[in-house]
């Protein structure tokens, strides 16, 4: 809505903070796929400040769920990156990746009770 100024005034930065908080939920949940790779792209296509890291982490979430794994966008963001900064955001995609599993299937079903 934001980021093709539907309705609404357009702004990518409003955008960028509609897609993170759709990412941060759970990765069972439908359309976070599709934020995780809409944040991946501003950063990429630079519609968000310019913050490497971050760029290389949304990458690097988007890239671990293919098969094969896509590194392209890492490898993109990592040409102006320190190997402090690189291993910073694989750090963060790799922290993400785990708070953002799956649910249990038993935490789902109690959820689905109330």
């Amino acid at each position: 809505m934001y980021e093709a100024g539907e309705g609404v005034p357009e702004s990518d930065e409003i955008a960028g903070r509609w897609y993170r908080k759709a990412a941060d939920h759970f990765s069972d949940a439908s359309g976070v796929w599709e934020a995780e790779v809409q944040m991946n792209y501003m950063y990429r296509d630079g519609r968000l400040r310019k913050d490497y890291v971050e760029a290389y982490m949304w990458a690097a979430i988007v890239g671990s769920s293919g098969n094969p794994p896509d590194d392209s966008d890492m490898k993109r963001s990592a040409r102006h990156m320190t190997k402090a900064q690189i291993a910073e955001a694989q750090r963060r995609a790799e922290d993400w990746i785990k708070r953002h599993k799956a649910q249990p299937q038993n935490v789902v079903a109690r959820a689905a009770k109330n």
